[in-house]
């Protein structure tokens, strides 16, 4: 529509400038012939008025001209810039969610073995969270790896030594938790009240040496788990406790070395 205005407002212009210019041409025409009628006579002089009157009714005048420029210059200002409308933009590709991290699994050492339970004695100690808190799976797990502990096929952690090209486990770490075992999985989303650690005599190890070597993981457990030890008893772990345990690993000890002598 706004190219069809533009069409007819520029031919309008042309065909009033060609009456003008056509006016303009007769005019100056008839102005000849009125000099040559005035000379001819007054009778001749009325018939060019008459014909003048006529013609100037059909010629547009100046203000006609002047009104027709000023409407083309408004319409030129009013008219919007046409723009060409922008290509659309490619939809953007969805971005997938980042993967869940999975718990790096160590290359699977060979099962360690452990002390045949028939007959032998079980030393436990637990490490358990202060109230109201709980132990954060995650930390757990950072623990264990820092104090030197294994996961094992039973699901829960292990100190192991090797000798002879043989694994052998000195101590373990469970759950307090029934049924005792950790989901690596899911462990750091989890937590536990505590955890039980415990070992078994006779053992890879002498009993002291071995119990000594719980104790100190089950301390350096409770210092960056921010929590208490209890004995077996599930009291406070007391350094008089402590004496009393190894009293009776050495007479354990003994009776066993006992027993074994031809």
């Amino acid at each position: 529509m706004n190219e069809l205005r533009w069409i007819l407002l520029i031919a309008g212009i042309i065909v009033l400038a060609l009456i003008y210019l056509l006016g303009r041409r007769e005019h100056a025409r008839r102005r000849r012939r009125r000099q040559d009628e005035l000379d001819a006579g007054s009778d001749t002089a009325d018939v060019w008025l008459a014909t003048r009157s006529e013609h100037d009714e059909l010629a547009p005048a100046p203000e006609d001209l002047d009104e027709l420029q000023d409407m083309l210059q408004e319409e030129a200002r009013t008219r919007p810039i046409s723009q060409t409308p922008p290509a659309p933009r490619p939809p953007e590709p969805k971005l997938r969610p980042p993967p869940k991290p999975q718990l790096e699994r160590r290359a699977k050492p060979p099962a360690a073995e452990r002390p045949p339970i028939g007959g032998g004695k079980i030393i436990s100690l637990y490490v358990v969270a202060r109230r109201p808190s709980t132990l954060k799976g995650d930390a757990v797990l950072r623990a264990a790896e820092r104090l030197d502990l294994e996961y094992g096929d039973m699901q829960i952690f292990n100190r192991v030594i090797e000798r002879n090209g043989r694994r052998y486990i000195v101590f373990s770490v469970a759950n307090a938790v029934q049924p005792g075992t950790f989901d690596l999985e899911t462990l750091p989303q989890q937590s536990t009240p505590g955890l039980a650690l415990f070992m078994q005599l006779p053992g890879p190890l002498d009993g002291l040496k071995a119990f000594n070597a719980m104790l100190d993981c089950a301390q350096q457990l409770g210092v960056e788990l921010n929590a208490e030890l209890l004995d077996e008893t599930r009291s406070v772990l007391s350094n008089q406790t402590i004496d009393h345990m190894r009293e009776e690993i050495q007479l354990y000890s003994l009776r066993t070395a006992r027993g074994r002598a031809p």
